[in-house]
């Protein structure tokens, strides 16, 4: 493959979101409105392997605050996992982390054990019960989904 079309391409997509940057996790789907729930962002492993979290950090307005850290759990290849954005006040079972996303929009960043963005997004006003995700589980471009699927494959299409 010519190398500056090479150089012109990856720069394109790792600016659109279109993929995680390093390794196999990635931000999949956010829901930052609710009425019946806390707010959760779902991260997935789209990668073969299991993926240690421990050092792992998430956050939202990383200008401000220090990005929320992930206990030390590991995550199985294909699975989800779903971190309620509650600021600490939500009842559902599961991780909390120390804030709460914002209704009107705004980005995500996700950051592997040396302190590197590894995934990011920024997700647009949502309605109530509405959710933003990945086309393709992992890897796939972000679309307001058909219906929220948190802790399962995204749906945003119907046939």
């Amino acid at each position: 493959m010519n190398k500056s079309l090479l150089y012109s391409v990856i720069p394109i997509c790792l600016l659109s979101g279109c993929y995680p940057t390093g390794g196999d996790i990635a931000i999949n789907e956010v829901l930052a409105k609710s009425d019946s729930t806390a707010d959760w962002i779902e991260l997935y492993n789209f990668g073969p392997t299991e993926v240690q979290l421990a050092n792992w950090s998430i956050g939202d307005n990383i200008t401000e605050d220090l990005p929320w850290e992930l206990p030390d759990i590991s995550l199985e290849a294909g699975e989800f996992l779903i971190i309620w954005a509650s600021a600490g006040e939500g009842t559902e079972d599961g991780l909390h982390c120390d804030f709460k996303l914002a209704r009107e929009g705004e980005t995500l960043h996700l950051f592997d054990p040396s302190n590197e963005i590894i995934d990011q997004v920024t997700y647009p006003v949502l309605g109530t019960e509405q959710s933003y995700g990945r086309t393709i589980d992992g890897t796939g471009e972000w679309s307001i989904l058909v219906a929220p699927s948190p802790g399962d494959s995204n749906v945003w299409d119907v046939e």
